[in-house]
């Protein structure tokens, strides 16, 4: 099960799943719920709508000497090079 897998993470974000079997509704169902299975294991976990969403939540969370994960099967939007603008521009800013 994917909840038990992502629990051993200190923390996890989930982004938008898209597959062409399963309904919008049915998914966005599922990635709410794995979160939730993980909140009450006690692990931190959010689901998003978006990479956007999810760039900007981790430039704002995630702290120096962080790892941070990326599992997709595609580009997810753009998510590394959104997330490493942000990140570059915070440290540019913090100088």
């Amino acid at each position: 099960m994917l909840p038990d897998a992502l629990a051993i993470a200190d923390a996890v974000v989930i982004g938008p799943v898209s597959a062409r079997s399963c309904s919008r509704k049915l998914i966005a169902f599922r990635r709410v719920g794995i979160a939730e299975s993980l909140r009450q294991r006690g692990r931190p976990a959010k689901a998003f709508d978006s990479s956007a969403e999810i760039a900007d939540y981790l430039a704002e969370n995630a702290r120096p000497g962080d790892l941070v994960m990326v599992m997709s099967n595609g580009s997810f939007d753009g998510l590394c090079a959104k997330l490493l603008d942000k990140l570059q521009a915070l440290s540019g800013a913090r100088r």
